[in-house]
Parts: C-alpha cells; structure tokens; sequence
C-alpha cells in the first residue's frame, strides 16, 4: 500500500513596510520647510474701524497676510506718536497661505499706528494713522449691533470708517488705497473711476477738478460738477483735500449695510478717507446729472437720455424717501432761502398786475400749511404747485428783471423775477432764464423735475412786501 502524503501550501512572507523611507522623506519635508526663505506680504493696507460694542475707545485694525508656507504669524500694533514708542496690542495667527485677521486694540488719545507682521524669521512693517481726535468721533449706525440705522447716532458713537490714510506729514494720501474697495485708479492716479451702480458710472478727474456721472450703457451721456471743498494732488499722484464727498460704489456701501447706496459717501479729509452717511450732497450730484438728461430727453428728443433719466429718478426718490435727514436739512435750506429772498423784494410793494406762468393752470397743491408729501412734517407752503410736464414752457408772469436763480436742495433750479411793486417765484426748473429782462407773457423757463420733488411741475410763488401770498387771486383762480 502506497503512502499518501498531504503537503501544506508554503506561506508567503509579507513584504515589510518601507518606514526607513518615510522618515526620510518627512525629515526632509521638515528640512524642506525651516532652510527655504521665509515670506510674507501684506495684501492690503492697514485699516482701522471702531468697535461699537463698549465705548468709542475701542478699536480694531484690520489686515490681509499672505504667507509662502503655513505657520504662525504675529500681528504687533505700535503706537509711534511720542518719542517713546508703546505696544498696543499683540495677537498671534496661524496662516495656511493667506488669511484675513483683526486685531483689537484700546486708545484713549490720537496716535499713529505701525503694525509690526511677523512671520519666524522675518517681518514687515505698515504704517496707518488713525488722523482724527477720538474724542471726536461717532461711530456709523450700521455698525452699532444692527439695530441702528444711518440717521440714528447714539451720543459719543462713530458714523464714519476709516478706510485710508496718508503716512506721510504731509498729509497727501495715496489714491492707489482706494483699490480696495471697488475704485478703478487710471493711469497716474489723475483719474479714479467706479461703478456707483449697474447703470451708472462716476470718474473722478483730479487734475481737472470735476466728477462726472455718466451711462454705462451710453458713454456720452455724461455730467461733469466741480468738486467740492479743496483738492489738490502731488506729482506722485497722491491727493489732499478738505471736506470732497463723493458717492461710494454699491458693493462697498451694500458690506456697510446702507440700506440704499446713494445714502453713503467717501469723504476726503486732510490726511485720511472716511466712510460717511451724506445723502444730502450726494442727492443734489444724482438731482443735477438727472436734470441733465431730463433736458436732452425733452428738448433733443432724445430717447437714451429719457431711459437713463428713469433710472436716475428712481434713485432720486429712493434718496428722497430713505434720507430722515432731509427733514432738518429742508427746514434749515427754507430759512437760509427765505433770507436769500428777503435780499430782492422790497418792504414797500404793494400788488402788481399777472398772469399764469402756466395757461389754464391746474393747481396740484395749495397755499397754506399742509403735510409735506416726503417729509411727512407739517410747514407753509408758500407758493402752488402747478401741473406741467417736464420742459414746458413757463411764463413770465409780469414785466420784470431776473434778480436771482441757483440751485437749492428745497427747490431744485429757481429764479426769481423781481416786477414793480412785486417779486415772482418759479422752481423746481429744468431749464433756467437766459436773460435779465422779461415782458409779461414771454417765455421764461422750463419746468421740471429738480430739488426734493415727487414729480415734474411748477412751484410758482407771489411775494409782496417781503412776504408770501397765496398767488391765486392775483393769476384769475378761485
């Protein structure tokens, strides 16, 4: 008998793990990483804004780092406005590539502000100035824990942001700061540039002086104003001025939380930008750029101009409506307007002979007191509002002389005809008088839809002894 023999397979040696070849290859990712050059880079320029919860002392600086490998970076503030230098406050941030990082920080007094960025063996330094006594300051409703809105200003809190500021003595700012937030410097830094919306474009012409609101969709339809306030630039193409407003661009004012952007403006002071709530210059920029189109609309027949004038008054009224400001700024504009007017009538008149600016007018609101229809507050309306669309001729109401026309937030473009023994009124002009001396019955101006208005029409005012009538008996309407 043969004997059967059973053979177990042969078992297979596992292959051992390599673990000499990672610690080679982590030793020298670690070698890698602390014998290659340290870099790091400030993306943005230092910005300082207050802190609204506490009180008006308490800030916070705000920086973007880039690093060329993770690891941790310290942000040291240092206050440099005395001989001896002080730290503010110092924090420390892990960084995988870029990060964006605040630092808080209290003061008490003005300083000037260096932030000393750290990255193991090297650093870089950034300077900023707070450029404003913060005893001064109050701090912007819409950062005040959502709950106040832009006209609401809690006593000793901000309304402004500092988003930029000179370094040097001289107090030139760099315009290429504005970059960061949503302005297109051209050129050499002679001429900014900014979509205020997604129809409307603004330049900022440095050198000439001007701002101009334009289509974006027509490049010649365009409005140039002067700017306000002083301004001037250097050969580097840094600006300084006093008191410029210019409206902000609708997704910086959108991150502040404005409710409507025309209601935010960027504000140019000597030695730093701030982010203010001024509706009320902004309001007569958009008012004049769309009494511009209102005018080629009507007069040139040009329908371009009437599609973005739509756009423009809407804003308008946005403006209008939004602005709680308006109700002071009105009261304060009439008084300074009744003492304008006080300049050209005469204690002695007595009554003169008219005529309706407007043939077989329609009276939209009477003379007396009444519920302004934007204001929501009760005043004199010293005049009649007469229906009239937009570019239709008005009349002079007697012979006279042209004593006086300008512009007024109340009343957008007015004139004033001064006529023996009485003075005459007519606003919210589109087209002003282009002569001194009017015969009754002649063409005088053009209505439109200027100043703070609802809608196109005629504000028509009698004045007799320095005083405001009700100019309907004197125009034939019961």
């Amino acid at each position: 008998m043969m004997t059967q023999y059973h053979y177990l397979p042969r078992k297979k040696k596992k292959a051992k793990f390599p673990w000499f070849l990672l610690w080679i290859l982590l030793l020298a990712v670690v070698a890698l990483y602390f014998l290659t050059p340290w870099k790091i880079n400030v993306l943005n320029e230092l910005v300082v804004v207050p802190v609204v919860e506490g009180v008006q002392k308490n800030y916070q600086a705000s920086l973007r780092i880039g690093v060329n490998k993770p690891g941790l970076v310290s942000v040291t503030l240092i206050d440099q406005s005395t001989s001896s230098t002080a730290t503010v406050s110092r924090d420390v941030f892990f960084v995988w590539n870029h990060k964006d990082v605040t630092v808080p920080f209290t003061v008490d007094k003005p300083c000037t502000l260096k932030a000393n960025v750290a990255f193991l063996r090297t650093s870089t330094i950034i300077d900023v100035g707070l450029g404003v006594s913060l005893k001064d300051v109050y701090v912007m409703g819409s950062y005040y824990q959502g709950k106040v809105n832009l006209y609401e200003r809690p006593e000793g809190y901000p309304t402004f942001k500092v988003v930029g500021t000179a370094t040097a003595e001289d107090g030139f700012i760099p315009l290429t700061i504005l970059k960061n937030y949503g302005f297109e410097v051209q050129g050499d830094a002679t001429s900014i540039s900014w979509d205020l919306d997604s129809q409307i474009k603004v330049t900022l012409d440095v050198q000439a002086r001007q701002m101009r609101f334009s289509s974006k969709k027509y490049n010649d339809l365009y409005y140039a104003l002067p700017l306000s306030g002083t301004f001037e630039i250097n050969k580097n193409g840094a600006v300084k001025g006093e008191g410029v407003v210019i409206p902000l661009p609708e997704q910086v004012t959108s991150a502040l939380g404005a409710r409507t952007f025309p209601q935010v403006g960027l504000v140019l002071h000597r030695g730093y930008f701030t982010v203010e709530d001024s509706p009320v210059q902004i309001f007569e920029y958009i008012d004049k750029f769309g009494t511009y189109l209102l005018d080629k609309a009507t007069f040139d027949k040009d329908a371009r101009a009437r599609e973005v004038y739509a756009h423009v008054n809407t804003l308008k009224l946005e403006i209008e409506e939004l602005s709680k400001d308006f109700s002071q700024v009105w009261l304060k504009d009439r008084k300074d307007t009744e003492a304008l007017l006080a300049q050209f009538v005469s204690p002695n008149d007595r009554t003169c002979d008219l005529i309706s600016p407007i043939p077989n007018p329609i009276v939209t609101s009477y003379f007396g007191e009444r519920e302004h229809p934007l204001l929501g507050t009760t005043v004199l309306h010293s005049g009649i509002d007469i229906l009239a669309m937009a570019g239709y001729p008005a009349r002079a109401a007697a012979d006279g002389q042209v004593v006086y026309t300008g512009y007024r937030t109340q009343w957008g473009y007015f004139a004033v005809l001064k006529h023996s023994g009485c003075a005459t009124v007519y606003a919210h002009l589109l087209r002003l008088p282009q002569k001194q001396e009017y015969t009754q019955g002649e063409v005088f101006a053009y209505t439109g839809a200027s100043g703070f208005v609802t809608g196109p029409h005629l504000h028509f005012e009698v004045r007799i002894g320095g005083k405001p009538m009700d100019p309907r008996p004197f125009i034939g309407i019961k």
